[in-house]
């Protein structure tokens, strides 16, 4: 029978405390309630190629929104998932949408 030396026992014991804590966290960008936090997801994603004040500086209806986000989501191919997609529109329709 092999001898686990206490190095070994200690990252077993770390590791079975640690995984149920990093299964339990939630995905990056995700609210409290499950759901993608718009902003985190636009500033993440759209950021990437854009100054943050090019999107904030407008005033559009949710459609339009939506028919931009989806726009820049085909020019890279799954960049920006369908969820991450919604939860922009959201974000954007809310934040800066045309009253």
């Amino acid at each position: 029978m092999k001898r686990i030396g206490f190095a070994g026992m200690s990252f077993a014991v770390a590791l079975a405390f640690l995984l149920p804590v990093l299964f339990a966290a939630p995905a990056a960008g995700a609210d409290s309630k499950g759901g993608l936090d718009g902003k985190m997801v636009f500033e993440k994603k759209c950021g990437v190629c854009h100054r943050l004040s090019l999107t904030t500086n407008r005033r559009e209806w949710k459609p339009e929104w939506r028919e931009i986000v989806d726009r820049m989501a085909r020019k890279r191919d799954g960049w920006i998932s369908a969820d991450e997609a919604a939860a922009i529109v959201d974000y954007l329709g809310s934040e800066y949408g045309k009253d």
